[in-house]
């Protein structure tokens, strides 16, 4: 990933936190320990927010 040089539309904002939330999905895929999948795979787990980044560009 590589963030443009100059002025950022939004189109390029939106596709630079798009990959970025991927990256992070991947990696917490990645290292979820098996039995916290588990739990968060049963239809009685409400949706939690591990983790939000706010990206602001200039």
């Amino acid at each position: 990933m590589e963030l443009p040089q100059g002025p950022v539309t939004r189109a390029q904002a939106k596709a630079f936190k798009d990959s970025i939330s991927a990256l992070v999905a991947r990696i917490w895929d990645d290292s979820l320990p098996e039995h916290i999948k588990e739990a968060c795979s049963n239809s009685l787990c409400s949706p939690c927010i591990f983790l939000q980044a706010q990206l602001n560009l200039l």
